[in-house]
């Protein structure tokens, strides 16, 4: 039957000729017989073995065909009746794998099996002339490194179901089974898994942030603090995560720690203990490490390299930073999407700007907004400057007087009509407007309400980045066309209250990033509240809370 079920499977799959393995030069009767095993063990639909507690299986059960197909079934970690040094490299890579953000027990990596077979062929003589314990060990080993690779490379979860909002360009496609082949060849096994972790600076930084705070577990991490506290006890808590020194102990630098600690977590910084500093005083040593280990998740979702000049948005922190070689040139706050109407993650190529832009509002604004504001007073449009359009059956659009439309009965949902804000200092996207061309109709603009900046909390737009200093972004932009002697005068276009559109003839790349935790310049961990809920949402996807 063994016999039959093997011949049927070569059928299907192409597979190795078992005949052509036994009878290789190459391999000596024991190394054959491995080989034998392995084929045999790669029959079933899902490869499982009897080893710990548990029947352990097979999770990249394709690419292991694939990659053993193109061997012949040769044992790959051992020779003879040794095993090879990259084996026991891997198993440690495995067991530090929470230093990479991820589960060491994940129960895919077969850690607790690996073990146990390293264990028994090393110790038990009998075992080291098993054949099948070979073949266990090495299809286990090769599939230990194919889901940590999988996961060092794209992440635990596809992007796409971690989030409905997260679409920013996947990485470059991998073989795996292509890339243990070669590093087999060259004895750099170690070095090609630490090589599929991300190596931006901004995924390195979080890997030494979790390794100071899986520190600060071991050691007890900090007990909740309340308002009756006394100093010392606010002191100790401040110590622990090091934004009071062991010997500071004058109310002064207490005060300038803790305002340190207000503003690494993204709360007003007054050196006060109110209500949310008492909140995130108490968000205990294992929540944070959750936040880390997530963010370091979104990290394995981006492109593999980034552009040497980029603009990012970071949605939680309410911030856009112009980037160049790894240095921040240009720094300042935005507004971004409200809870039910947030801002999308993803990226596209800034390619013009316009100056005193029009805005078309979109549908959603004149369902949501416009018309039952225009319902109460029809005055509302001319007081805001919005002009009303009728759509013709060509395209066309012919301007008409509000007053003609039943307002009562129109229909939001359905209409003939568009709406256009006329430039000025009323007009929603201020006086400059930067446009990547995206499916979301999402910019980043100017905006008339510069008193929004002032608060700590910025979630007050329709999904759109309202910026604070949208001239010192146009400046930037139109220097780096010409390196830096531009000749526009982007003031005086702007005094002249007309519309321009300015072409880039060098794009610039921008993310809109969501990151709830990350290093700053000084290497210190900046916290963030999960503003769309998008850390619990992946947490619970990835079984982790």
């Amino acid at each position: 039957m063994v016999s039959f079920l093997f011949f049927l499977f070569s059928s299907i799959y192409v597979w190795a000729d078992v005949s052509a393995v036994s009878e290789s030069q190459t391999q000596s009767s024991f190394s054959s017989s491995v080989a034998v095993e392995i084929c045999h063990a790669l029959e079933n639909t899902n490869p499982s073995f009897q080893i710990a507690s548990e029947n352990e299986t097979t999770t990249a059960t394709e690419q292991l065909r694939a990659f053993y197909k193109r061997s012949q079934c040769s044992p790959v970690w051992s020779h003879e009746h040794s095993i090879d040094a990259d084996a026991i490299l891997l198993v440690y890579t495995l067991r530090d794998a929470q230093y990479e953000g991820l589960n060491t027990q994940d129960p895919r990596y077969n850690l607790e099996s690996l073990i146990v077979l390293l264990n028994s062929i090393q110790s038990d003589a009998s075992a080291k002339n098993n054949p099948k314990l070979f073949a266990q060990l090495d299809v286990l080993l090769s599939d230990a490194y194919f889901v940590l690779g999988k996961d060092l490379y794209e992440g635990l979860t596809p992007r796409k179901t971690a989030t409905d909002q997260w679409r920013i360009d996947p990485k470059k496609s991998l073989n795996l089974a292509l890339y243990l082949e070669n590093a087999l060849a060259n004895n750099t096994v170690d070095a090609s898994i630490k090589e599929l972790s991300p190596s931006s600076s901004g995924y390195q930084a979080l890997k030494s942030l979790l390794m100071k705070y899986y520190k600060l577990q071991e050691a007890g991490g900090w007990k909740e603090v309340a308002s009756s506290d006394t100093p010392e006890e606010i002191k100790e808590r401040l110590r622990i995560e090091g934004y009071l020194g062991a010997d500071e102990s004058s109310d002064e630098g207490y005060r300038e720690a803790l305002k340190n600690f207000q503003k690494h977590h993204g709360i007003k910084s007054d050196g006060v203990i109110g209500t949310e500093t008492l909140a995130r005083m108490n968000i205990s040593v294992e929540e944070k490490i959750l936040s880390i280990r997530l963010n370091m998740e979104r990290w394995r979702w981006m492109p593999s390299e980034m552009e040497n000049s980029y603009v990012s948005v970071n949605i939680p922190n309410f911030s856009l930073r112009v980037v160049e070689n790894n240095e921040t040139l240009l720094q300042m706050k935005t507004v971004v999407g409200k809870d039910e109407r947030p801002t999308p993650i993803f990226n596209a190529m800034m390619s013009y700007i316009v100056i005193n832009p029009y805005w078309s509002v979109p549908p959603t604004i004149i369902r949501e907004d416009l018309v039952p504001a225009v319902r109460k007073n029809i005055n509302y449009l001319k007081k805001n400057n919005i002009r009303v359009f009728k759509n013709g059956d060509n395209g066309e659009k012919n301007e008409i007087n509000p007053s003609s439309i039943d307002w009562k009965h129109i229909n939001a949902n359905g209409y003939p009509y568009s709406f256009r804000q006329d430039s000025g200092d009323k007009n929603a996207l201020g006086r400059i407007k930067f446009i990547f061309p995206n499916p979301y109709d999402v910019y980043i603009h100017d905006t008339p309400h510069k008193e929004l900046f002032k608060r700590k909390e910025r979630s007050f737009s329709s999904g759109c980045i309202r910026i604070e200093e949208p001239l010192n972004l146009a400046t930037y932009l139109l220097n780096r066309e010409t390196n830096g002697s531009t000749d526009i005068n982007v003031s005086a276009l702007i005094a002249a209250n007309k519309k321009k559109t300015i072409t880039l003839s060098k794009k610039i790349k921008v993310y809109i990033n969501y990151w709830t935790v990350w290093a700053n310049d000084e290497g210190n961990a900046e916290f963030r509240d999960d503003l769309y809920g998008y850390d619990r949402e992946l947490a619970e996807i990835l079984g982790w809370r």
